[in-house]
Protein backbone atom coordinates (compact mmCIF):
# COMPACT_ATOMS: atom_id res chain seq x y z
CA UNK A 1 0.00 0.00 0.00
CA UNK A 2 2.84 2.62 0.70
CA UNK A 3 4.23 1.42 -2.17
CA UNK A 4 1.68 2.33 -4.30
CA UNK A 5 1.20 5.68 -2.58
CA UNK A 6 4.65 6.28 -3.32
CA UNK A 7 4.57 5.65 -6.97
CA UNK A 8 1.45 7.83 -7.52
CA UNK A 9 3.10 10.46 -5.25
CA UNK A 10 5.96 10.43 -7.95
CA UNK A 11 3.89 10.08 -11.08
CA UNK A 12 1.84 13.25 -9.64
CA UNK A 13 4.88 15.25 -9.44
CA UNK A 14 6.23 13.96 -12.91
CA UNK A 15 3.30 15.08 -14.53
CA UNK A 16 2.99 18.50 -12.66
CA UNK A 17 7.05 19.36 -13.37
CA UNK A 18 6.40 18.16 -17.29
CA UNK A 19 3.39 20.73 -17.13
CA UNK A 20 5.26 23.42 -15.87
CA UNK A 21 8.77 23.04 -17.71
CA UNK A 22 6.42 23.34 -21.09
CA UNK A 23 4.52 26.20 -19.97
CA UNK A 24 8.28 28.04 -18.76
CA UNK A 25 9.47 26.52 -22.39
CA UNK A 26 7.04 27.78 -24.33
CA UNK A 27 7.23 31.28 -22.95
CA UNK A 28 10.92 31.07 -23.45
CA UNK A 29 10.58 30.70 -26.94
CA UNK A 30 7.63 33.46 -27.51
CA UNK A 31 9.84 35.96 -25.51
CA UNK A 32 13.37 35.15 -27.46
CA UNK A 33 11.07 35.83 -30.64
CA UNK A 34 10.40 39.35 -29.16
CA UNK A 35 13.32 39.56 -28.08
CA UNK A 36 15.11 38.82 -31.67
CA UNK A 37 12.25 40.78 -33.44
CA UNK A 38 13.09 43.86 -31.48
CA UNK A 39 17.02 43.64 -32.36
CA UNK A 40 16.04 42.94 -36.23
CA UNK A 41 13.94 46.03 -36.08
CA UNK A 42 15.84 48.65 -34.24
CA UNK A 43 19.37 47.55 -35.24
CA UNK A 44 18.87 45.95 -38.47
CA UNK A 45 19.84 42.64 -39.63
CA UNK A 46 23.65 43.31 -39.28
CA UNK A 47 23.53 43.95 -35.51
CA UNK A 48 21.58 40.57 -35.38
CA UNK A 49 23.81 38.63 -37.32
CA UNK A 50 26.37 40.23 -35.12
CA UNK A 51 24.45 39.43 -32.29
CA UNK A 52 23.75 35.49 -33.32
CA UNK A 53 27.85 34.84 -34.21
CA UNK A 54 28.49 36.43 -30.54
CA UNK A 55 25.74 34.54 -28.87
CA UNK A 56 27.23 31.34 -30.48
CA UNK A 57 30.94 31.47 -29.41
CA UNK A 58 29.65 32.36 -26.04
CA UNK A 59 27.67 29.34 -26.29
CA UNK A 60 30.32 26.80 -27.04
CA UNK A 61 32.60 28.34 -24.46
CA UNK A 62 30.26 28.08 -21.95
CA UNK A 63 29.47 24.23 -22.59
CA UNK A 64 33.40 23.63 -22.65
CA UNK A 65 33.54 25.95 -19.34
CA UNK A 66 30.44 23.75 -17.57
CA UNK A 67 31.95 20.42 -19.25
CA UNK A 68 28.75 18.25 -17.54
CA UNK A 69 29.10 19.44 -14.58
CA UNK A 70 25.72 21.07 -14.64
CA UNK A 71 23.91 17.09 -15.12
CA UNK A 72 26.81 15.60 -12.74
CA UNK A 73 25.54 17.70 -9.99
CA UNK A 74 21.73 16.83 -10.91
CA UNK A 75 22.75 13.25 -10.76
CA UNK A 76 24.83 13.05 -7.82
CA UNK A 77 22.93 15.33 -5.70
CA UNK A 78 19.80 13.09 -6.17
CA UNK A 79 21.98 10.33 -5.18
CA UNK A 80 23.22 11.53 -2.41
CA UNK A 81 19.03 12.88 -1.26
CA UNK A 82 18.22 9.20 -1.80
CA UNK A 83 20.71 8.49 1.34
CA UNK A 84 20.70 11.18 3.65
CA UNK A 85 24.33 12.41 2.85
CA UNK A 86 23.61 15.91 3.44
CA UNK A 87 27.56 16.90 4.35
CA UNK A 88 28.52 15.04 0.48
CA UNK A 89 25.99 17.42 -1.15
CA UNK A 90 27.59 20.33 0.98
CA UNK A 91 30.90 19.57 -0.23
CA UNK A 92 30.01 18.48 -4.11
CA UNK A 93 28.45 21.77 -3.89
CA UNK A 94 31.13 24.24 -2.71
CA UNK A 95 33.67 21.81 -4.64
CA UNK A 96 31.69 22.02 -8.08
CA UNK A 97 31.13 26.29 -7.24
CA UNK A 98 34.85 26.87 -6.91
CA UNK A 99 35.86 24.99 -10.08
CA UNK A 100 33.12 26.26 -11.98
CA UNK A 101 34.19 30.03 -10.36
CA UNK A 102 38.16 29.18 -11.89
CA UNK A 103 36.34 27.81 -15.33
CA UNK A 104 34.05 30.43 -15.73
CA UNK A 105 36.64 32.83 -15.54
CA UNK A 106 38.92 31.27 -17.90
CA UNK A 107 37.02 30.76 -20.56
CA UNK A 108 35.09 34.68 -20.20
CA UNK A 109 39.34 35.36 -20.96
CA UNK A 110 40.38 33.31 -23.78
CA UNK A 111 36.93 35.00 -24.87
CA UNK A 112 37.57 38.60 -24.23
CA UNK A 113 41.45 38.19 -25.45
CA UNK A 114 40.81 36.46 -28.53
CA UNK A 115 37.90 38.88 -29.36
CA UNK A 116 40.26 40.26 -32.28
CA UNK A 117 40.81 37.08 -33.79
CA UNK A 118 37.24 36.02 -34.10
CA UNK A 119 36.12 39.54 -35.73
CA UNK A 120 38.90 39.56 -38.19
CA UNK A 121 40.38 36.52 -38.71
CA UNK A 122 37.69 34.13 -38.92
CA UNK A 123 34.12 35.91 -39.32
CA UNK A 124 36.14 38.73 -40.81
CA UNK A 125 33.72 41.30 -38.97
CA UNK A 126 35.17 44.31 -37.24
CA UNK A 127 32.22 44.89 -35.47
CA UNK A 128 31.56 41.76 -34.14
CA UNK A 129 34.94 42.36 -31.71
CA UNK A 130 32.76 44.12 -29.12
CA UNK A 131 30.19 42.21 -29.32
CA UNK A 132 32.62 39.58 -28.14
CA UNK A 133 33.99 41.31 -25.69
CA UNK A 134 30.77 41.93 -23.86
CA UNK A 135 29.30 38.62 -24.28
CA UNK A 136 33.03 37.17 -22.75
CA UNK A 137 31.65 39.15 -19.50
CA UNK A 138 28.74 36.84 -19.06
CA UNK A 139 30.70 33.57 -19.66
CA UNK A 140 31.65 33.53 -16.17
CA UNK A 141 28.07 34.61 -14.80
CA UNK A 142 26.46 31.69 -17.11
CA UNK A 143 29.03 29.02 -15.43
CA UNK A 144 28.19 30.03 -12.17
CA UNK A 145 24.89 30.11 -13.17
CA UNK A 146 25.12 26.40 -13.43
CA UNK A 147 26.28 25.78 -9.91
CA UNK A 148 23.43 27.12 -8.18
CA UNK A 149 20.40 26.17 -10.83
CA UNK A 150 20.87 22.42 -10.91
CA UNK A 151 20.41 22.23 -7.19
CA UNK A 152 16.81 23.64 -7.74
CA UNK A 153 16.49 21.08 -10.11
CA UNK A 154 17.89 18.03 -8.03
CA UNK A 155 15.95 19.17 -4.62
CA UNK A 156 12.74 19.27 -6.97
CA UNK A 157 11.83 23.27 -6.86
CA UNK A 158 11.17 23.16 -10.65
CA UNK A 159 8.62 25.67 -10.56
CA UNK A 160 11.60 28.10 -9.68
CA UNK A 161 14.02 26.53 -11.83
CA UNK A 162 11.90 26.78 -15.07
CA UNK A 163 10.74 30.08 -13.91
CA UNK A 164 14.49 31.28 -13.56
CA UNK A 165 16.34 29.21 -16.60
CA UNK A 166 13.20 29.78 -19.34
CA UNK A 167 11.58 32.99 -18.42
CA UNK A 168 13.32 35.25 -16.13
CA UNK A 169 16.50 35.59 -18.32
CA UNK A 170 14.94 35.99 -21.50
CA UNK A 171 12.54 38.47 -20.17
CA UNK A 172 15.17 40.34 -18.49
CA UNK A 173 16.72 40.59 -21.78
CA UNK A 174 13.44 42.25 -23.59
CA UNK A 175 12.64 44.16 -20.98
CA UNK A 176 15.90 46.13 -20.98
CA UNK A 177 16.61 46.06 -24.18
CA UNK A 178 13.14 48.02 -24.47
CA UNK A 179 14.74 50.40 -21.90
CA UNK A 180 18.12 50.62 -23.45
CA UNK A 181 15.95 51.29 -26.92
CA UNK A 182 13.72 54.26 -25.26
CA UNK A 183 17.41 55.22 -23.83
CA UNK A 184 18.70 55.98 -27.09
CA UNK A 185 21.74 53.70 -27.13
CA UNK A 186 22.97 52.15 -30.16
CA UNK A 187 23.74 48.42 -31.40
CA UNK A 188 25.43 48.03 -28.02
CA UNK A 189 22.35 47.96 -26.22
CA UNK A 190 21.72 44.52 -27.81
CA UNK A 191 25.16 42.76 -25.83
CA UNK A 192 24.84 45.01 -22.63
CA UNK A 193 20.88 43.80 -22.44
CA UNK A 194 21.88 39.90 -22.89
CA UNK A 195 24.77 40.53 -20.22
CA UNK A 196 22.47 42.13 -17.72
CA UNK A 197 19.68 39.12 -18.24
CA UNK A 198 22.34 36.21 -17.76
CA UNK A 199 23.63 38.69 -14.14
CA UNK A 200 19.93 38.52 -12.98
CA UNK A 201 19.47 35.38 -13.56
CA UNK A 202 22.30 34.45 -11.47
CA UNK A 203 21.77 36.38 -8.69
CA UNK A 204 17.78 35.36 -8.31
CA UNK A 205 19.42 32.13 -8.67
CA UNK A 206 21.76 32.29 -5.89
CA UNK A 207 18.78 34.21 -3.76
CA UNK A 208 16.34 31.50 -4.48
CA UNK A 209 18.88 28.44 -3.72
CA UNK A 210 19.74 30.26 -0.60
CA UNK A 211 15.63 30.57 0.62
CA UNK A 212 14.75 27.32 -0.26
CA UNK A 213 18.15 25.30 0.53
CA UNK A 214 19.98 26.86 3.23
CA UNK A 215 20.81 23.59 3.99
CA UNK A 216 23.70 23.64 0.97
CA UNK A 217 25.09 26.76 1.91
CA UNK A 218 26.08 24.86 5.09
CA UNK A 219 30.04 24.27 5.35
CA UNK A 220 30.69 20.66 4.96
CA UNK A 221 32.36 18.67 7.68
CA UNK A 222 35.59 16.99 7.05
CA UNK A 223 35.81 13.98 8.66
CA UNK A 224 39.32 13.05 10.08
CA UNK A 225 40.63 9.88 9.31
CA UNK A 226 41.61 7.92 12.37
CA UNK A 227 45.35 6.44 12.58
Amino acid sequence: MDEEREFDTSLKLIAKSSVVVFIGFAFSKILTYIYRIIIARNFGPEAYGLFSLALMVASWITILAIFGLDEGLLRYISIFRGRKEENKIRYLFRASFYLLLVTGLIGGAIMFFSSSFFSNRVFNEPGLKIFLQIFSLSVPFSVVFAAFISPLKAYEKIGWYSFISNILITAVHVGFILLLVLAGLKVIAVPLSYLFGIFIGLVVSVLVLKKKVPSIFTKPKIEKKKE
